[in-house]
């Protein structure tokens, strides 16, 4: 006859101290399903492949340094 665990099994980790696969993407699922409820009302922005963040904050800079 089996043994019954005494610990939760979905908090164990492995030696190095990382989760398991199936724990990784578990945590993947709760952190995707909290961004998509922060960001529901915000309205999609559709930009070009040359087109960042990044991108606009350098030009931003040229304008203002010149």
């Amino acid at each position: 006859m089996a043994q019954k665990r005494k610990s939760k099994h979905e908090d164990i980790t492995d030696g190095s101290g990382s989760l398991t696969k199936k724990q990784q993407n578990q945590k993947a699922k709760e952190v995707l399903a909290l961004a998509k409820e922060v960001n529901k009302n915000k309205p999609v922005r559709y930009a070009s492949a040359s087109d960042s963040d990044f991108m606009r904050s350098l030009k931003k800079k040229r304008l203002t340094s010149s």
